[in-house]
């Protein structure tokens, strides 16, 4: 069985997101890419945390104190959220092929909810949503519901070449 951050034998990477980058880190959840958030840790602890993972962020300060301690960082552009991800996706070759993989809110692995788990959630989906997964880490269910539309829609975005 590959790890949590393997397709097929192939390491995918894993990501630290700082606090400037919240909405990059929960669109990267959203394509299935484990990615921690620390909305206001202290430098240090980001640091920490990114030992085994590619830092994300926006501040030179801590871009240059990762590069000196010999931490893979990557300084993300200011600009619209379309283009920082788009920035992400290209460098590193990231796709969305396991989106829906993941908690938006936690960063958990999504497995699929029982019926028991549905029923019991105050934020149960439509009748008729055949198809639910539930967070084993938060328990927030996710379904594709009526936003999962615009959600492709600019995940395909992502990966169109830049005009």
């Amino acid at each position: 069985m590959p790890k949590a951050n393997e397709t097929r034998g192939v390491a995918r990477p894993s990501f630290v997101a700082d606090g400037m980058l919240g909405d990059v880190a929960r669109w990267l959840r959203i394509m299935g890419y484990d990615t921690l958030y620390f909305g206001d840790m202290d430098d240090g602890r980001i640091l920490e945390s990114s030992a085994e993972r590619v830092l994300l962020t926006s501040d030179e300060q801590l871009y240059r104190r990762a590069l000196k301690l010999g931490i893979d960082a990557f300084l993300v552009p200011g600009g619209a959220l379309s283009e920082k991800l788009r920035t992400i996706v290209r460098r590193y070759g990231l796709s969305s092929a396991s989106s829906g993989s993941r908690c938006t809110s936690c960063n958990g692995v999504l497995v699929p909810a029982s019926r028991e788990r549905i029923k019991s959630s105050k934020e149960a989906p439509p009748p008729l949503v055949e198809e639910v997964w539930a967070c084993p880490d938060c328990g927030k269910l996710y379904w594709k519901g009526s936003h999962w539309k615009g959600i492709g829609k600019a995940l395909q975005e992502l990966a169109e070449p830049s005009t």
